[in-house]
């Protein structure tokens, strides 16, 4: 099936401010990686949980991404939606 590539993911993260949250990640997922994500949107056949496996790819795999989670706020989803997500920081 369609699984998030940890390649895609660690060069996003290179790529991304020393602190990001996860709908920021998400937004430049979509941007970069516009067949993975299409894929994930075929697995799930739902935009809210192909998201959260992305948000949940980037927690299982903080320590392999050199990422840490610093807290929770509120952020526009790709909706424009004030929502909660995590905040993240390169180590």
């Amino acid at each position: 099936m369609y699984d998030i590539s940890f390649e895609e993911v660690a060069h996003l993260i290179r790529l991304m401010n020393d602190t990001f949250d996860s709908h920021t990640f998400i937004c430049e997922y979509i941007y970069r990686f516009p067949s993975s994500y299409g894929g994930l949107l075929i697995k799930h056949n739902n935009v809210t949980t192909a998201h959260a496996e992305i948000a949940n790819f980037l927690r299982n795999k903080s320590i392999e991404l050199n990422i840490r989670k610093v807290g929770d706020s509120e952020s526009a989803d790709i909706f424009g939606n004030n929502v909660p997500c995590a905040n993240w920081r390169k180590l």
